[in-house]
């Protein structure tokens, strides 16, 4: 996600204590899956099944690792 996306905007400020890089990747799934928080994957149906693409590859990506 750093590579596809190193310049992503930050997504709007939420609670809790995350690290820089939580926040970081964060605001690059939201970017890919064209939503503003990660709480909208539940209702969007299509970034819903960009964020399972997403996933899919990482899981392949660490297998072959």
């Amino acid at each position: 996600m750093r590579s596809r996306y190193p310049k992503a905007q930050s997504s709007p400020k939420k609670g809790g204590e995350w690290s820089r890089n939580a926040k970081s990747t964060r605001d690059r799934v939201c970017l890919y899956c064209d939503t503003p928080a990660l709480v909208d994957l539940a209702e969007d149906i299509d970034a819903r099944r960009r964020f399972e693409e997403l996933e899919n590859e990482f899981e392949r990506h660490e297998r072959l690792r």
